[in-house]
């Protein structure tokens, strides 16, 4: 799985990305980017933190 194919939605969840180690591109990880969580809801970014945890991203620690 290349990068690009996570982030044009290739991958249809993040298991797909998440064992080819390129979370980094996927929505749920720029959802939670400081400049980015204003756009969305605390449910959704609680859902989308819940799914990186699953595969140990940095990103759902960093947004906690």
């Amino acid at each position: 799985m290349r990068p690009s194919q996570c982030a044009r939605g290739e991958a249809t969840n993040g298991s797909t990305c998440g064992s080819a180690g390129r979370l980094d591109p996927t929505v749920d990880a720029v959802a939670l980017q400081p400049k980015f969580t204003p756009l969305f809801a605390d449910p959704k970014l609680s859902k989308a933190r819940t799914r990186l945890e699953k595969f140990g991203h940095p990103a759902a620690a960093a947004s906690g």
